[in-house]
């Protein structure tokens, strides 16, 4: 196996200063490239201390920087879904394997990154270091009906479980933005939830693109729309956070196993036979007794049958925001 040669995209950021720390450490890996957002691009081969590279959207990288890179990792934010998706190509043309921890290129261009897969790597897109995509495919090989929920918001999660713990709903806000996990620039907790809501229908997207996909109708996360938080919705789910969890549900459509219940705010979209329900749901489920992952881990729970008659199983779990934990992933 050849020593890691990496470029490291969006290296200014928590994410990306953690994982330069961490491909550092592994015995013979070499950052050779760092880069984020702003000023000019520097490279200085056999220094010490590489220098970050500064950049503004996406660009083509002249060949003579990339010439010893090996495999590039990509951690610019996942509003960026374009630059993201070029970054893929152009790397991807030049033969070097990408690992990507960015949401948007996937949940937006998955049909035209298809031919691409096996050479991206994307555990650290959904469900952290748990490969919940491949547990989720082998577990639909079943004669029974399924729906299955899934923690796919760790910034949520850790929010929610928290306040189920006893923690206020400010403190506890704080505290997520203070560790890093929720998406940078707000500090409202409404905003932080309708943002983290939008991560989720990234995330829910590749899920759908990923494992229940047949034929070519492939989503794309701006076709789902979120509902607002407000009202008495909003009364609710702040007088009562510690009840709630944000979940999406997939089930197929026409089935034993619909998603019936009502949930706060999210989302719902049908799509290729299956409907994909996200949203605050009620944690008085005894579906969900001791099953819902806590902190900031991913979980899948399936349910077999309806009302989980045919049985209830937990995937493992794993974390699903963090700069050090997403940086562990990837590497």
């Amino acid at each position: 196996m050849q020593p890691i040669r990496a470029l490291v995209i969006g290296a200014s950021g928590l994410i990306g200063t953690t994982l330069c720390r961490k491909i550092r450490e592994i015995p013979g890996a070499r950052v050779e490239i760092t880069y984020s957002r702003t000023v000019g691009m520097v490279y200085k081969p056999g220094t010490p201390d590489e220098s970050v590279v500064n950049i503004g959207a996406f660009v083509e990288i002249p060949h003579q920087y990339l010439k010893d890179v090996n495999v590039a990792f990509i951690v610019i934010p996942s509003n960026q879904p374009h630059d993201a998706y070029n970054y893929i190509l152009f790397l991807r043309a030049r033969g070097i394997y990408v690992v990507i921890c960015e949401k948007g290129a996937l949940s937006e261009y998955f049909k035209e990154l298809h031919p691409h897969l096996s050479h991206i790597g994307f555990n650290a897109v959904v469900g952290g270091g748990t490969r919940v995509l491949h547990s989720i495919k082998d577990r639909l090989y079943t004669p029974f009906a399924v729906k299955f929920y899934m923690v796919l918001n760790g910034t949520l999660n850790f929010i929610f479980s928290e306040v189920a713990s006893g923690a206020t709903l400010g403190d506890t806000i704080r505290e997520a933005i203070r560790l890093g996990y929720p998406e940078p620039g707000f500090s409202d907790p409404l905003e932080i939830i309708k943002a983290e809501m939008g991560d989720a229908t990234k995330k829910a997207t590749i899920v759908y693109n990923t494992c229940l996909l047949r034929g070519e109708e492939y989503l794309r996360a701006s076709a789902i729309q979120l509902v607002p938080i407000e009202g008495r919705q909003k009364e609710k789910l702040l007088r009562n956070a510690g009840e709630h969890r944000f979940l999406v549900a997939f089930s197929k459509t026409g089935t034993d196993c619909e998603c019936a219940e009502e949930v706060i705010g999210g989302f719902r979209h049908s799509i290729g036979g299956w409907d994909i329900v996200g949203g605050f749901f009620e944690t008085n489920n005894p579906i969900f007794n001791d099953r819902l992952s806590k902190g900031v881990d991913n979980t899948a729970i399936f349910v077999e049958g309806q009302d989980g008659v045919n049985g209830c199983y937990s995937l493992p779990t794993g974390p699903g925001a963090g700069p050090d934990e997403t940086a562990s992933c990837m590497i």
